[in-house]
């Protein structure tokens, strides 16, 4: 059964209503979808003059479990329910109180609501109410908090436990652990007079996801990370890119992380108005009013990058990450013996079992070769 089906026992002042919706279905098949139209619905309410004003608010839930209808009433006055999706994944909702119009959209770790009313007070009043019930408080100093986009108007909210460089340094080969201690001691100061971009390449399993973990970790003090999902949107949306970079937050820097980035850092002939666009946000006019760095993370080969990524003045570091000489590893990480080649952080994990200590100071952490 979902939220729907069981409101009735247990929440009595909400009630479900079957209503007629003057909506217009779009030739776009992008709009014509169950979860467009409670968002399409609200907007029609709006231009037949139901309300007036439309007060927006958005909402970190930091919980266990997501949301539901029946926990989210308890914070608003009594209305219907007009129209209602469920997915695995979210709970779009568009009711309808006495007074006023709400859409909701439940995710994960985040709530996005529009209230719409007759008066700014009134919708203040609303969005303080739900605001205050819903969100949660901020996670323990011991976890980093990411952003993660994906093509909304608003992120989700994700987090991970702290990594200390100190207890991965040693996964690294020698070349590669001094570039990255030099970043991993960098301050937001040191970043607002240098380049921007951060370019992390080399194979896969060479231990590039936990270095960026260490670096979000080192940073969280004064940097807010912005995974995104969808590269290839982010360059083909100014709209996106530029919502990304204008969320509001305290005083931080953004700090977008782009993982498998092999797209935008490999030169492929010719040079998009996207791959334009995201070079100004490193270095041109929008790079220079914004705080924002950029993370670039790939697997493509240096002789493949596109110089323009390197070029100095644009890229802060260019970090390679490769597997690890046979001497090196049988001197730092165990005996794999005289005649084994070059082994990446992944197979050494493998041949260890996953449980042999790295370091004799500190323990290993499970799958920090990602």
């Amino acid at each position: 059964m979902t939220d729907l089906d069981v409101l009735f026992a247990t929440t009595p002042y909400v009630t479900t209503v079957p209503r007629a919706l003057s909506i217009r279905l779009r030739a776009n098949d992008a709009n014509n979808r169950t979860d467009w139209i409670t968002d399409e619905g609200f907007l029609a309410a709006f231009y037949r003059g139901e309300f007036v004003y439309c007060v927006r608010d958005y909402i970190h839930c930091e919980t266990k479990v997501r949301h539901t209808l029946q926990s989210i009433s308890f914070h608003l006055p009594p209305f219907e329910v007009i129209r209602g999706v469920e997915t695995s994944r979210c709970l779009d909702l568009l009711c309808k109180g006495s007074d006023w119009w709400a859409v909701v959209a439940i995710r994960e770790s985040s709530i996005v609501v529009e209230f719409g009313v007759d008066t700014l007070e009134r919708g203040r009043e609303l969005a303080a109410r739900f605001h205050k019930g819903l969100a949660t408080r901020e996670v323990p100093r011991e976890s980093v908090t990411y952003e993660v986009w994906s093509g909304a108007d608003f992120p989700s909210k994700k987090s991970f436990e702290d990594v200390a460089w100190e207890t991965i340094k040693d996964n690294y080969p020698a070349s590669t652990r001094e570039n990255l201690e030099r970043l991993v001691g960098h301050t937001r100061t040191r970043f607002s007079t240098n380049a921007r971009l951060i370019l992390f390449y080399g194979p896969p399993g060479t231990g590039k996801t936990f270095a960026i973990r260490a670096l979000l970790t080192r940073y969280k003090a004064w940097a807010q990370a912005a995974l995104v999902l969808d590269p290839e949107n982010l360059l083909s949306s100014p709209s996106y890119l530029l919502n990304i970079l204008d969320r509001p937050s305290t005083d931080s820097t953004r700090f977008l992380v782009i993982e498998d980035a092999d797209e935008i850092a490999e030169k492929n002939g010719t040079r998009g108005s996207g791959m334009s666009r995201f070079l100004n946000v490193v270095d041109g006019i929008i790079g220079s009013d914004s705080d924002v760095m950029c993370l670039l993370s790939t697997n493509a080969s240096p002789r493949t990058l596109d110089p323009a990524l390197t070029r100095p003045g644009r890229c802060l570091a260019a970090v390679g990450f490769e597997p690890f000489p046979i001497k090196e590893a049988n001197e730092r990480l165990g005996e794999f013996g005289p005649s084994s080649g070059p082994l990446t952080l992944a197979e050494i994990y493998r041949q260890l079992d996953e449980t042999s200590i790295l370091t004799p100071e500190q323990p290993v952490m499970t799958g920090q070769y990602l």
